[in-house]
């Protein structure tokens, strides 16, 4: 919840700040970590064009739908990531960049090998991409891939739940038929607006859900902005409010772990 309430300040240092708090507090590797948030990051970037195609096909009866809200050339380029070629061009900037990071790699150790007074800054930076690569393909460690996906459906499930929620608060379940499906298209469309470079996605998330449930569900402005405005406020407040209790509490080491071999009752003389 750190990395919420940092990027309503500035956009995207979340991330960071959640990396060294952590860091400082278990005292891992911030470079490490920071490459599990690169890798969490991806993780989301997938499931999220995988949802995005998903509203595209499957909920909403016409891709034009979606160009008064994303723009005609973008609701094209969501289209074409159902063409083969495109496929094939994803997958060949995949391995492209991976052998570009090899190439780099290589560069780095004949550098190295050729001027010897750079060695202590080679080693250094060797470290950092180390531990940064280490927390990138740590996803190679999961255990239990059915308990991990498992997880992740149920960690959208509940975003989709808290986009369902306020329906029936404001009565759109019934006045509109909004339900779960229609849900699932606001919650998809608002995650693409709090991913723009805002901070805390003000304004860009208030514009995309009220477009969306204009657009696609013919909900009134008044009432889609006001939807937004509630449901964004909401949320702001629980973190604003809930962080600093958190810290507070992670200072007076409420969720420190016992350590081994101590005794959870007192000993009685």
């Amino acid at each position: 919840m750190l990395g919420y309430m940092v990027n309503y300040a500035v956009p995207r240092l979340g991330e960071v700040s959640r990396s060294v708090f952590v860091g400082n507090k278990e005292q891992i590797s911030r470079t490490k970590l920071m490459g599990t948030v690169v890798l969490e990051r991806l993780l989301d970037l997938v499931v999220m064009l995988v949802l995005v195609v998903f509203v595209v096909v499957y909920l909403l009866a016409d891709y034009r739908q979606i160009m008064p809200l994303l723009g005609s050339e973008t609701a094209r380029w969501i289209q074409s990531l159902l063409s083969l070629n495109t496929a094939l061009i994803i997958a060949i900037l995949a391995l492209a960049s991976i052998a570009a990071l090899y190439l780099i790699y290589r560069l780095m150790l004949l550098l190295r090998r050729w001027f010897p007074s750079l060695q202590k800054m080679f080693r250094f930076l060797a470290d950092i991409s180390t531990k940064f690569t280490q927390g990138l393909i740590s996803i190679k460690d999961v255990k239990n891939w059915p308990l991990f996906i498992l997880l992740t459906a149920a960690i959208w499930f509940c975003y989709v739940l808290m986009t369902y929620i306020p329906f029936t608060a404001f009565d759109l379940h019934t006045e509109y038929g909004l339900g779960m499906r229609e849900a699932l298209v606001i919650t998809v469309v608002s995650a693409l607006g709090v991913a723009l470079p805002s901070p805390g996605g003000i304004g860009t998330y208030h514009w995309f859900v009220s477009r969306s449930l204009l657009l696609f569900f013919a909900v009134p402005e008044a009432e889609g902005v006001a939807y937004a405005i509630v449901t964004h406020l909401v949320m702001m407040i629980i973190i604003l409010v809930a962080t600093p209790m958190l810290l507070a509490a992670s200072r007076a080491g409420w969720f420190q772990k016992p350590k081994r071999g101590q005794d959870s009752d007192p000993k009685h003389s």
